[in-house]
């Protein structure tokens, strides 16, 4: 897959999409890049499961490299409608290409053992 690391978010309470296992904001995600033309397949949210709160970041694969690429020309847009902006990065959202996961031992998906869980939403479910 396509995949992206997607910051700037705000870093706000999450809600879980009724009769779902996502988030709102993942299915708000996802809805926003193929409303930019990018056929999404996945967005994780990442969550601090302490406090229910975005941490302010996601990946989210594409189906193709023609979606990725539109993906990425969408980095540093200042208005994301349905997209809430974290002010402290300069309120912009950040679209880039994502690293490799490293994955330890005992660690679930690769999220690398940390405590916030990286929820797996398939965005084809409308909000």
């Amino acid at each position: 897959p396509y995949r992206t690391h997607v910051s700037g978010l705000a870093r706000s309470a999450v809600h879980k999409q009724e009769g779902h296992k996502c988030y709102v904001e993942e299915l708000e995600i996802g809805h926003f890049f193929r409303e930019h033309g990018c056929s999404v397949a996945w967005v994780s949210l990442l969550v601090d499961k302490r406090c229910g709160r975005s941490r302010g970041f996601a990946f989210v694969d594409f189906d193709d490299e023609a979606s990725f690429e539109k993906a990425l020309a969408l980095n540093g847009l200042e208005h994301t409608p349905g997209i809430q902006l974290d002010e402290r990065s300069g309120g912009r959202f950040q679209v880039s290409p994502a690293k490799p996961s490293r994955q330890t031992p005992g660690s679930e998906e690769a999220n690398g053992g940390r405590p916030e869980e990286a929820a797996r939403s398939p965005t084809t479910t409308e909000a």
